[in-house]
């Protein structure tokens, strides 16, 4: 029945207005729509046309826009702000960390690397700190920090997580 449901939200919208999607929704479809998408930062945004790879695609304007430009991470770096694991930091932190490695390693592979080295050093600024619990995603920092040969960062990002679980 949701499938149904989004194919009239489609049909019926007629391409009047933009229709998005997060993960969880784009994910819990048994129809594949991948193919239509555009990751604009955390959201998906449904496009009529096919891109042709199969996958979703990322608009890195748009992303970088949404993910960088637009927010506001102040609370992260306050260390007396409680952030649950499960509600917060599962759910809204390590997307954004992931997604921010992500659009990383698309202007990486776009040959644009020096953006890719000031969006790695806002991150490590604004969403990793020595207070927050790490995750899979300082592990894909670091491997991205390598290949700009900054591997004081990442080998600091390693560390900081090998200690965090080996003494959890």
């Amino acid at each position: 029945k949701s499938e149904l449901a989004i194919l009239d939200i489609i049909y019926s919208n007629d391409w009047d207005r933009s229709i998005y999607f997060n993960f969880t929704s784009i994910n819990s479809l048994s129809i594949d729509l991948n193919p239509y998408m555009s990751q604009e930062g955390l959201v998906y945004k449904l496009t009529p046309n096919n891109n042709g790879s199969g996958n979703i695609e990322m608009d890195l304007d748009k992303s970088y826009e949404n993910l960088i430009t637009n927010v506001n991470y102040t609370n992260l770096s306050n260390p007396d702000v409680y952030f649950n694991y499960e509600d917060y930091e599962a759910r809204m932190i390590n997307p954004i960390k992931f997604n921010i490695n992500s659009m990383i390693n698309n202007y990486l592979n776009e040959g644009e690397k020096n953006k890719a080295i000031e969006i790695s050093t806002y991150a490590l600024e604004h969403l990793y700190f020595d207070h927050a619990r790490p995750s899979y995603a300082e592990i894909q920092l670091a491997k991205l920090l390598i290949a700009f040969g900054n591997e004081y960062e990442s080998n600091r990002l390693l560390f900081r997580t090998f200690e965090y679980y080996y003494h959890s």
